[in-house]
């Protein structure tokens, strides 16, 4: 078993595995606009947040979520259109 598949199996129940829900830390950090942007690119009931850091003075949140199958679609949708 790779890395990624034990880190896979002890972050995301079994029942979403099975949905094909993935863990993803998310790199970097995000202004509050890109955040509000990279949520709405997931799509409503496509994510969940797992933990989440923020700094209101420097304008920064960063995360780390659970992704549907159609959340990691979105992304790469998003990225063919940039």
């Amino acid at each position: 078993m790779t890395f990624d598949e034990m880190e896979q199996e002890a972050l995301v129940p079994k029942e979403l595995r099975e949905q094909g829900w993935v863990y993803r830390d998310v790199p970097g950090r995000f202004s509050f606009e890109m955040w509000d942007l990279f949520l709405s690119v997931l799509g409503e009931g496509n994510y969940h947040i797992i933990a989440m850091s923020e700094n209101k003075e420097k304008d920064w949140k960063r995360g780390q979520f659970l992704l549907s199958p159609q959340a990691m679609e979105n992304i790469a949708q998003y990225t063919k259109q940039s």
